[in-house]
């Protein structure tokens, strides 16, 4: 329809799915440069994925999957449910090994990593540590049971602007932290000394 009434939209987006579904030519950039303009029906979701990042993805052909070795179960949310999200979720971690949670955008696999720990309330359910039940009601609990976040969004959840490198510093470490600030500076309050002027005095022929 847009077409016929001679209207263009510009529609910026990096989910290819509706890129295919909604577009009829697609330009794509990479480094700030461009790379490519065609027809969407030329352009399937794998290559836009290919002139995207440069190049030529092989998917998981050529992965090669050993046997699953899995140790003792370390944490098992059980029937979990957020204040709004997640819904009734369940999950096992087992020692060596690496759990990937899957989903479209909005799935909620990042709000239950955050009730895991303890930046949002468990409404429901309950979590357990190496067989036995917590109380995770906020992230200090969590980080007492060795449970962190690394958020997506390190910039402005992962990364308190105010604080200095003191302040980010583990405390075992602010005593090296502390030297070397002051290495640093001393260079710098030297030349202000030397650099300061005297006062003036006023002299009589």
């Amino acid at each position: 329809m847009h077409c016929q009434q001679g209207v263009a939209i510009i529609h910026v987006s990096h989910r290819m799915d509706e890129i295919a579904r909604i577009t009829d030519r697609a330009t794509i950039l990479r480094d700030d440069r461009h790379v490519i303009t065609a027809p969407v029906c030329e352009l399937p979701i794998h290559k836009m994925v290919e002139h995207i990042v440069g190049r030529r993805s092989k998917g998981a052909s050529d992965a090669e999957r050993g046997a699953a070795v899995r140790g003792d179960v370390l944490l098992e949310p059980k029937n979990v449910s957020g204040r709004h999200s997640p819904k009734h979720a369940s999950l096992t971690l087992h020692r060596v090994g690496v759990l990937g949670l899957a989903g479209l955008l909005g799935s909620s696999g990042s709000l239950l990593a955050r009730v895991i720990a303890g930046i949002d309330p468990v409404v429901n359910g309950e979590i357990r540590i190496k067989g036995r039940a917590v109380a995770i009601r906020k992230p200090g609990d969590a980080m007492a049971e060795s449970v962190a976040l690394v958020p997506e969004a390190r910039a402005t959840e992962g990364y308190p602007r105010p604080f200095g490198r003191l302040q980010h510093a583990p405390r075992r470490h602010r005593p090296a932290v502390r030297r070397r600030v002051r290495r640093r500076r001393a260079p710098t309050s030297t030349l202000l000394r030397l650099c300061s002027r005297a006062p003036r005095t006023r002299t009589t022929p």
